[in-house]
């Protein structure tokens, strides 16, 4: 038990737990100035992306609206006069079931 006594004893004469305790004081208080500088800076850039998000949204809207704008002006006439010419035979393509392609009917 002397020897303990002894080794604290040591130790505060010569300081040692003051400048534990303040380097620990001091690393706290610089994380803590850290933590609310990151913050800060995670605010201002959510603030900035929200901005960014809004005008892209806008922006999004009014191409939307154009399109359509421009597919309602789209009929008929606008088409041939563009060069589309009505087809007067019309032929219907249709492809095998996938249980009739390559097999004897009702295989797969």
């Amino acid at each position: 038990m002397t020897q303990f006594k002894k080794t604290v004893s040591q130790y505060y004469s010569d300081g040692f737990a003051v400048w534990v305790l303040g380097s620990m004081f001091l690393l706290s208080v610089g994380f803590y100035f850290y933590a609310i500088n990151q913050t800060v800076y995670n605010v201002v850039e959510r603030q900035d992306l929200q901005q960014e998000l809004a005008l892209l949204s806008s922006e999004i809207g009014s191409l939307e609206f154009e399109y359509i704008h421009q597919k309602n002006d789209i009929d008929l006439e606008k088409a041939k006069e563009l060069g589309f010419v009505e087809e007067d035979r019309v032929t219907y393509i249709t492809r095998p079931a996938l249980g009739q392609a390559g097999g004897t009917q009702g295989s797969i």
